[in-house]
């Protein structure tokens, strides 16, 4: 590659990564509907785009592969050759190949030999064409597509954001308008003229919270930048297990904080891999949908098989000692569902090259958990299963409540707060070792932050100040002394003295330059 081109090179990557995706789910689409004539002049596109991207980075090889590709849907398009099965795998392997050629380039490797799947589409070309034409092809083709994907699928991190000029504009306004800030502060301290000192603080005040949400609105990003990946993996899959699967995908212009899409994409791919294992037995339906709810967003998981297999679990937990056989008669429904988050359970009577090896869900776990959210099940028999995840929209910055317990503060994201209630005496009752407030007629234990934290208590009051938060159908009021205020706060990780526990999910700086712990709501539920 010319030295003169290589500044470009960056560019490049991001836009064929993007027809590259673009180009796997349109095939897929197309081999449900071969004659769809937008799909057919899409994908014609993206393979003329790709030839000429190639071309003038001076990658010839790939510039011919992306021109075999575009002869063939040109020919489907106007109607001088017929979409086939063998056309979508063959094709379908001629981008795996373009994708890797790309990643090897942009590593600074060499471009890699394309002469033989070129010459392959080459000869698919003209069999087909022949074929459409009522010739008898003089070019045999062999029908050799691995039916399972050769490569795992690899959610690749996003290194690129597109912004809007307006935004950068409105970003650049606003920097120049905290200089002017900071002039006219150096001004007072001079002056010693504290007049209009408020006023000054009230603008830097206005001033940092737009910068803060233009910055984090920089920072988000579309799920579809991801969800774009799995209509070719669940075809894969579907063919290798022998099974008729279709995605339906919706939502996929939610936007979320890059740091969070980042990490969605391993514990979605363990639950699409598991839903076409284990959730479909022959044929049927997995939806992937993303969506917002007030101040979250919300992933969900479905499909219309056969549901969970509440009894198989329960055996497989007592085999595997994961609980007795006296515990689990005590498991309702919804617990039992739980088990699958264990390590050691697996339903699968093999070890599959989709799933089986009983690590994927608790992974998925983990992965929610620490992006402080929250994965919910639901499952009924004969009508399938639904994974929700419940994840904030930024890990920089959540709306939270300030709370405090004795002499200490403490925040609690509003994302599982539902209502703070001032209880009376006689709304709680006492039992051995817990309390039980009665909330609209519903009990609801109570958790003393003062005992949990071992915080000296204050003057016992009359009432009992509770901020109820809820966890899918659980919920449980915490005791505090005081709330202060509601607002957005800054997110810090916590120190490596504090990681170890799980009341707390990180830490927020106040404007008096106090530290305050975040609570991890679902730990202490």
């Amino acid at each position: 590659m010319n030295n003169d081109l290589k500044q470009y090179l960056g560019l490049f990557g991001t836009e064929a990564k993007g027809h590259i995706q673009n180009l796997n789910t349109l095939l897929v689409k197309l081999e449900k509907s071969p004659t769809d004539q937008a799909i057919l002049y899409e994908i014609m596109r993206a393979g003329h785009t790709l030839k000429g991207m190639n071309a003038t980075m001076g990658f010839a090889a790939l510039q011919e592969l992306g021109h075999k590709i575009e002869d063939i849907f040109d020919a489907a398009r106007k109607g001088t050759l017929s979409i086939t099965k063998i056309i979508i795998d063959k094709t379908l392997n001629a981008v795996d190949v373009m994708e890797d050629g790309i990643k090897k380039v942009l590593n600074g490797e060499a471009e890699p030999d394309t002469k033989q799947i070129s010459e392959e589409m080459q000869n698919l070309f003209t069999s087909a064409s022949q074929a459409s034409a009522g010739v008898a092809p003089k070019v045999e083709i062999k029908e050799d597509i691995p039916v399972f994907p050769k490569k795992k699928v690899e959610i690749e991190k996003i290194k690129d954001i597109n912004v809007p000029v307006e935004r950068l504009d409105k970003l650049m306004n606003l920097a120049e308008e905290l200089i002017i800030s900071k002039m006219h502060f150096n001004l007072i301290d001079q002056d010693k003229n504290y007049k209009n000192l408020r006023l000054e603080i009230d603008k830097l005040e206005r001033l940092s919270q737009e910068f803060e949400y233009h910055i984090t609105q920089s920072r988000m990003v579309e799920v579809g930048q991801i969800f774009g990946r799995f209509p070719r993996m669940i075809r894969d899959l579907a063919i290798a297990s022998g099974k008729d699967i279709s995605l339906e995908i919706e939502g996929e212009e939610i936007k979320l904080d890059r740091n969070i899409v980042d990490e969605l994409g391993e514990p979605l791919v363990h639950l699409l891999r598991n839903a076409v294992d284990h959730g479909i037995s022959k044929s049927g339906t997995i939806r992937l949908v993303a969506k917002r709810d007030k101040n979250i967003a919300v992933i969900e998981v479905s499909d219309n098989g056969g549901g969970l297999d509440l009894e198989r679990i329960k055996q497989v937990a007592i085999e595997k000692k994961i609980a007795t056989e006296e515990e689990i008669k005590k498991f309702d429904d919804k617990k039992v569902m739980e088990l699958i988050y264990h390590p050691l359970l697996s339903t699968s009577e093999k070890v599959t090259e989709i799933s089986g090896r009983g690590v994927g869900m608790a992974a998925v776990k983990s992965k929610v958990e620490a992006l402080n959210g929250l994965i919910l099940i639901e499952s009924e028999k004969g009508k399938g299963t639904k994974f929700s995840m419940q994840l904030p929209l930024s890990l920089a910055i959540i709306q939270a409540l300030l709370v405090k317990v004795g002499d200490q503060h403490y925040a609690i994201p509003t994302s599982f707060i539902e209502r703070n209630v001032n209880f009376e005496p006689h709304q709680i009752k006492k039992g051995a070792d817990v309390h039980i407030a009665i909330l609209d007629g519903e009990d609801v234990p109570l958790l003393y932050l003062h005992d949990q934290f071992k915080i000296e208590k204050s003057a016992d009051k009359q009432n009992t100040l509770a901020v109820i938060a809820s966890i899918g159908r659980d919920k449980v009021g915490l005791v505090v002394d005081e709330i202060i205020q509601e607002g957005e706060m800054v997110v810090k990780s916590l120190s490596k003295l504090l990681r170890s526990r799980k009341e707390f999910s990180g830490i927020t700086i106040l404007g008096n330059g106090k530290t305050v712990l975040i609570l991890d709501v679902q730990n202490l539920i």
